[in-house]
């Protein structure tokens, strides 16, 4: 008499599934198959039985899924492909994995994405980085991106055992994106493009989306967040509550938005060596309070879900909207989202904000602002005697 097949529940990640009576795991992977006699396309399933772990589990289930790829002849789409199946085992938020289809957009620009791997070298990277400078007219920081994800999909193919050599060990130290001096904007100049939107309109399918595009401005501008933080928030993510209620005289009553981080990374490392969360809060100003309770009232009015994502941009959309905003208004300065985090981080210091309060609120640690942002930190020994001076 054969033994019944063990019961099995559902776990967070999908086709994976966990045992009732026994500490295992089953994996459950679909596929379709042409089948040559009838010429139509079937739909079959396989199993893989008692995995020891979760971690392990979800290891077959990748190797299943991208099983199909012959070892050494992985193109660039197909490692593409390979790192959507694992951001759907890991769980990556929906903004990481837009973000990194956008980037490959742009990387499909100047390389194939019939590029096999294996025939990366450094003179190819090199041209890749330059071509992607001069042809494209991206700026540094989104440049410095579509390298890390053109190296990050090599290395992973090489991790999942597609490649038998990474070929950019190779040319780590290469010389590749470097990052453009910082561009601070001014109060006058986000003034002159918050007025902008306020002023005009912007209508697609049949709507103005200028308030959308205002709120988008007044986020970077008063928060500091990245742009993927601010693409992943949710109306249920701006609530009221007091800080520190314990000490009246220091109480914030106004909007604060739950900041749960948008990447696969939610951790950063503190001086201690030991792993911090990323997922903070963060207070939001008088005017983007009152932008937001706006965009709220006419979401929620015209049937819209608290559970909803606040922006539907891309990159791409603000990027242009930037581009357009300052071509407009004569601004003289390459303004990039990146921008406005530079300036939050520069206005905070200068202001006496202490870096504590600064890491608390940005999710960085001290080594990050500190390597980022030396300028703002002067090492002059004359304050050392100007204090004492003083007394």
């Amino acid at each position: 008499m054969k033994n019944k097949k063990p019961r099995r529940v559902p776990t967070e990640y999908q086709c994976i599934y966990r045992q009732t009576d026994k500490d295992l795991y089953d994996v459950r992977y679909n596929y379709k198959e042409l089948n040559e006699d009838t010429g139509k396309t079937e739909y079959k399933t396989k199993w893989v039985y008692g995995v020891k772990s979760i971690d392990l589990a979800k290891k077959t289930l990748l190797q299943l899924q991208t099983s199909t790829y012959d070892d050494g002849e992985i193109t660039l789409q197909e490692a593409y492909e390979l790192w959507l199946a694992k951001a759907r085992i890991e769980g990556y938020t929906d903004v990481a994995v837009k973000n990194t289809g956008e980037h490959i957009r742009m990387i499909y620009t100047v390389l194939s994405p019939d590029l096999k791997l294996r025939d990366v070298d450094f003179s190819l990277y090199s041209s890749f980085i330059e071509r992607c400078r001069v042809e494209s007219g991206y700026s540094e920081y989104t440049l410095s991106n579509l390298n890390k994800t053109f190296r990050k999909l090599i290395t992973l193919a090489y991790k999942e055992e597609r490649l038998k050599e990474n070929p950019i060990y190779s040319f780590d130290k290469v010389e590749g994106f470097v990052r453009d001096r910082k561009v601070i904007v001014s109060p006058e100049e986000f003034r002159m493009m918050d007025n902008h939107l306020s002023e005009t309109v912007f209508i697609r399918n049949g709507i103005d989306r200028n308030l959308k595009r205002r709120l988008c401005l007044n986020f970077l501008y008063y928060t500091g967040m990245t742009m993927n933080e601010i693409l992943s928030v949710r109306y249920r993510d701006v609530t009221t509550r007091q800080e520190a209620p314990e000490c009246p005289q220091t109480a914030f009553k106004g909007l604060w938005v739950h900041v749960q981080g948008a990447t696969a990374t939610k951790f950063i490392i503190g001086l201690d060596g030991a792993k911090k969360s990323k997922v903070r809060d963060v207070p939001l100003a008088d005017q983007l309070s009152v932008l937001f309770l706006e965009d709220r009232k006419q979401h929620l009015s015209s049937g819209g879900s608290a559970d909803d994502l606040v922006f539907e941009f891309t990159h791409g959309n603000i990027a242009d909207m930037l581009r357009h905003l300052t071509k407009e208004l004569h601004i003289e300065k390459k303004i990039v989202c990146q921008s406005f985090r530079d300036t939050f981080i520069e206005k905070m210091i200068k202001n006496g904000v202490t870096l504590t309060q600064l890491c608390s609120v940005l999710g960085e640690s001290y080594r990050t602002i500190l390597t980022r942002y030396p300028h703002l930190f002067i090492n002059d020994p004359q304050n050392i005697v100007r204090v004492f001076a003083e007394e």
